[in-house]
């Protein structure tokens, strides 16, 4: 069509909304209109005059007027597709289906003075003879598909999309990355997207023109760049799985969305490619009722069960007004820290490290990643195996110190921009660790003592064969069943929404009461502020035992003796005195009925001891061990001298001889009392570990109670 008949059509479209009832309708239907909007654009720019002085004829009358807002908005369109137009090719916009295959094909067009094919993104100018000459943008097909808006900062986004090998990719990059073309260049970088120095400008005008020519049908989405809770709390995203009251459904991440932009009312905005790992390794594999007893095998060893609790706290954190802190099992190698982590992340996601895609992930990162990582995790735990791999003192080098305090900082260091500071990330999680040293080894930061639960010991009592069957056992339930456990236990907590602020009220009284009770010592303030971590935990631990019984059904109250007395301990935790004895203890528990009379049938080796049952006499009777099982245990826990640990045990008063003796001023702890079992003589020493009296136990019946209560 000549250009004087297309600006004749293109003043009849704005008669004809002149003409109508309701010109704000007309007007608004006729922004719909791809055709006729590239019309009504080269008359803008053939007759500036004209095309306004319709423009003032719609905001003309007192009832069918165009508003002011209405007709500045419509201009503006009109205006970004007149500056798109190239001044060498007049010709009207192709619908993207024409040129290639993509699910939004018959609805988006390709600017004038741009066409693609399967081999590349082109503009053209004029050559001679009037055929235009093709020149290249990018080697693949491009284009805009849509906006998105972070829910939580509140960014603007766009979606970029290009065809390769058969298959549309996307990512998402921010405004100020498509102002700038080194700044594209740099964010398509870890996409593989075809952006670089040498075309970066060609592309922002390319999709500049790209986007004015598709205004009216691009749809805005909402973005989620963290996992966890949504602004409004009525939802929670586990990888690309969005828990709510009603259920669970899966929201799209630039990568698997395959049906087009504005499909899906959110999307998960990733960093990088890592991130996209990461989300992969947050699934669903076998059946919660084969991994609740692996569950059932933790409950028996303290050390090990309390990494379950810890590891379903974070999505509590922000629901209790808690604080973020560091889990770690140390000590030394092949004693099941690695497996006890596994099973703690087993309640989220894949949690085998040497099976990728993993949610566990080694020490060997750099802070930057794990600064970007806390981010996306939100308010899920971090997994982190062996601080033997952390290379603090290599370029990059992670330092694990610094490190906790970056977990309990809960935020993203403040970094300015060239318009202002950037929108600082926020997370309320708990970082869950391994390694032979602890943490707290190499460091006299009492803040990081304060913020960090060093655990030295062996996760799954004595070091033995039946310890390696077990720990295997573990680790093959987990393998096969996983990230079940996670999105039941938040869809029950948001089931209880109206309830959280009684846990709250609940938590504020528990974290008071350890606040003040028991800290002694030069270490009350450590103990007082792990005390608030113990409050969370024990509230925790009875929400679970409530809300999902199916799998709760044990008894944790020795595992909350042991983690109080750990705070209370000289150092907060750096008391190998104490580990030690506490660890012999679990170690009793487990294997309870190895002592007599608590086993039906005496053990191929031999009965341990002699552990009474309790009675009226004696709620918490002590317990014999045979000396030659104490002093293997003692020295499995890599103490050598086996006699200063009894010495230190029996100043504590927790060793009770038979008619101690003194040899050159110092005490013979060493005695041995005759037990008649079976009229069998067995030579044992008394223990008796330090556990809370029946004042403490009232305490806990009373919070279950309450708990109890506040869930129903």
């Amino acid at each position: 069509m000549p250009e004087h008949g297309i600006t004749q059509e293109a003043s009849q479209f704005l008669v004809r909304v002149l003409a109508a009832e309701d010109r704000g309708d007309a007007l608004a239907a006729l922004a719909q209109d791809r055709e006729a909007m590239h019309a009504i654009a080269l008359w803008y720019k053939e007759d500036e005059v004209a095309y306004h002085g319709a423009m003032a004829r719609l905001q003309t009358g007192k009832t069918t007027r165009v508003g002011i807002k209405q007709a500045d908005a419509f201009h503006r369109q009109v205006d970004e597709i007149a500056q798109g137009i190239s001044r060498r090719s007049m010709a009207a916009p192709a619908r993207l289906s024409s040129l290639a295959e993509h699910p939004q094909g018959d609805l988006l067009m390709v600017p004038p003075g741009y066409t693609l094919d399967l081999f590349g993104t082109y503009s053209l100018r004029g050559g001679r003879g009037g055929a235009p000459i093709k020149e290249r943008v990018c080697h693949y097909p491009m284009i805009m598909e849509g906006y998105v808006r972070d829910v939580e900062t509140g960014a603007s986004m766009v979606v970029i999309g290009w065809l390769a090998n058969g298959a549309w990719r996307r990512m998402v990059v921010t405004r100020e990355a498509m102002a700038i073309g080194s700044d594209i260049a740099r964010a398509a970088a870890p996409f593989g997207a075809p952006i670089n120095s040498a075309n970066s400008n060609a592309v922002i005008l390319y999709l500049s023109a790209f986007e004015a020519q598709n205004l009216a049908h691009f749809e805005e989405v909402k973005g989620v760049s963290r996992m966890g809770w949504l602004p409004d709390q009525k939802a929670f995203l586990i990888g690309t799985q969005l828990v709510a009251e009603d259920g669970m459904r899966q929201i799209q991440s630039p990568l698997t969305l395959r049906d087009g932009w504005g499909t899906t009312d959110f999307v998960f905005v990733p960093s990088g490619q890592e991130v996209h790992r990461i989300l992969a390794g947050y699934r669903q594999e076998g059946r919660l009722e084969a991994w609740a007893e692996a569950a059932r095998l933790a409950s028996d060893y303290p050390l090990a069960l309390a990494g379950l609790y810890v590891s379903m706290l974070p999505p509590l954190l922000g629901i209790l007004a808690a604080d973020n802190f560091v889990w770690e099992w140390s000590g030394k190698s092949s004693v099941g820290k690695t497996t006890a982590l596994g099973l703690a992340a087993s309640i989220w996601g894949q949690p085998r490290l040497n099976l990728d895609p993993s949610i566990v992930s080694s020490w060997r990162v750099t802070d930057v990643y794990v600064e970007r990582m806390l981010a996306t995790l939100g308010d899920l735990p971090m997994y982190l195996d062996d601080t033997r791999t952390a290379s603090s003192r290599m370029k990059n080098g992670i330092d694990p110190v610094q490190v906790v305090y970056d977990v309990v900082s809960g935020t993203t260091k403040g970094r300015g921009t060239i318009t202002g500071t950037e929108a600082r990330r926020a997370w309320r999680t708990i970082l869950m660790s391994t390694g032979e040293e602890p943490i707290t080894g190499d460091t006299t930061k009492l803040g990081v003592f304060a913020r960090t639960w060093a655990i030295f010991g062996q996760p799954w009592g004595r070091t033995s064969p039946e310890t390696a069957a077990l720990v295997l056992q573990v680790e093959s339930i987990i393998g096969e069943n996983h990230g079940l456990l996670g999105p039941l236990w938040v869809q029950r907590l948001i089931e209880k929404r109206d309830k959280w602020a009684k846990w709250k009220e609940i938590y504020r009284g528990l974290r008071d009461q350890y606040g003040t009770r028991g800290a002694v010592g030069e270490n009350a303030g450590l103990s007082g502020r792990l005390g608030k971590n113990i409050a969370a935990i024990e509230l925790c631990a009875n929400l679970a035992q409530n809300l999902v019984p199916e799998v709760f059904d044990w008894n944790f109250r020795p595992m909350l003796d042991d983690l109080w007395r750990w705070a209370q301990s000289d150092g907060a935790g750096s008391d190998p005195i104490l580990e030690c004895m506490l660890s012999v203890r679990n170690y009793c528990f487990a294997n309870a009925t190895k002592f007599y009379p608590r086993g039906k049938e005496e053990p191929g080796g031999g009965w341990l001891g002699l552990w009474p049952l309790p009675n009226k006499a004696e709620l918490v009777p002590g317990i014999y061990i045979r000396p030659d099982v104490l002093m293997a245990q003692v020295k499995s826990l890599g103490h050598p001298n086996f006699r200063v640990v009894l010495d230190e045990w029996h100043r504590r008063g927790w060793v009770v001889p038979s008619g101690s003796k003194s040899r050159n001023g110092s005490v013979a702890v060493l005695s041995r009392k005759a037990v008649r079992l079976d009229h069998v003589k067995l030579f044992a020493i008394e223990l008796r570990p330090p556990i809370e009296g029946e004042q403490t136990l009232a305490a806990y019946d009373d919070l279950a109670e309450r708990v109890a209560e506040a869930v129903n």
